[in-house]
């Protein structure tokens, strides 16, 4: 597995999917998800060329979490064993100015879980960072694609490397004068050729540690079928996470862009239960068993063969 995979792993999640691969079947599924996703708002400020973004925004109806339904999903949450609680999907969540008060109240009610955001980081202002931190998040996972001008503008289309750069520098600066205790800041890349080619020669001091992250085909998964994906073990995204939409809909992963799975929704019935139903446990079987029914974008996804790390 490559390292951004293993950094995000927990020993639960790890000895479930050794479990799996050794077709121990679905009695060692948790009973409820140990990773939550949740979109607050549904908005990007990017249209980065590997990301489906772009492609499928207009084919969905906008809009943003009510507190209201954000807090009653907090409730099915609560005692669960919930151990990373992410408050983003197919969005940048920097564009939610509610953004720290949904962390304040996460944190108010599932002390023991981790929050979590990954961001283009374009309004990662000092301000910003202070509120964040502020309310308790734990991790920033800032995505860097490209370490030059000319290779992150070229993937990253429509945002500037000198705002990265500029935001990225005050916030290592206000780490290091310990100002942000306890906040983990990740830089993660993806492998495209054009940003492991700026990669060796980028600024060591402003991007020192940097976490690769397999290029997944969601692009294509949102197309036209391509045929089946080899792939070398389950997917564990059915058997770990739940990804809640800004209106409640659950659904399959974060590569549904035009929710073709809708699992249930959070508002009618809990999460719990959602997470157990008939459909679920249907799909997945299909994962264990590598055949998928026509027309479902797990058969045209390649994650679980590109977080394995090359032989």
């Amino acid at each position: 597995m490559r390292r951004f995979d293993r950094e995000t792993e927990s020993s639960r999640e790890r000895g479930l999917l050794e479990s799996l691969a050794e077709g121990k079947g679905l009695s060692e599924v948790p009973p409820f998800p140990l990773k939550v996703q949740v979109q607050t708002k549904t908005l990007c400020n990017a249209a980065c060329t590997m990301c489906p973004y772009p492609v499928v925004e207009g084919t969905f109806e906008h809009g943003e979490m009510p507190l209201t339904l954000y807090d009653l999903l907090l409730g099915q949450l609560e005692g669960k064993g919930v151990e990373r609680l992410s408050l983003f999907l197919m969005n940048e969540p920097l564009l939610d100015r509610r953004l720290p008060e949904f962390i304040r109240r996460a944190k108010a009610r599932l002390p023991g879980t981790a929050t979590v955001i990954f961001t283009n980081g374009s309004a990662l202002t000092e301000r910003c960072a202070r509120a964040l931190h502020a309310a308790g998040l734990d991790e920033i996972d800032l995505s860097v694609h490209g370490f030059d001008k000319a290779a992150y503008e070229s993937v990253m289309v429509g945002l500037s490397f000198e705002r990265l750069r500029s935001n990225l520098r005050r916030l290592l600066s206000l780490r290091r004068a310990g100002e942000l205790p306890g906040l983990s800041v990740k830089l993660v890349a993806v492998d495209l050729a054009q940003v492991l080619g700026s990669l060796e020669e980028r600024d060591r001091d402003l991007f020192a540690d940097v976490l690769v992250k397999a290029t997944s085909n969601e692009r294509e998964a949102v197309g036209e079928s391509s045929g089946p994906t080899p792939r070398r073990r389950p997917c564990q995204r059915p058997f770990v996470k739940a990804y809640v939409l800004h209106n409640g809909d659950v659904v399959l992963c974060n590569v549904d862009w035009r929710r073709t799975v809708i699992l249930g929704n959070v508002a009618r019935e809990p999460l719990e239960e959602i997470w157990r139903n008939a459909r679920f446990r249907d799909l997945r079987l299909q994962h264990l068993g590598g055949n998928f029914e026509r027309g479902l974008i797990c058969a045209t996804c390649d994650y679980p063969a590109v977080t394995e790390e090359d032989d």
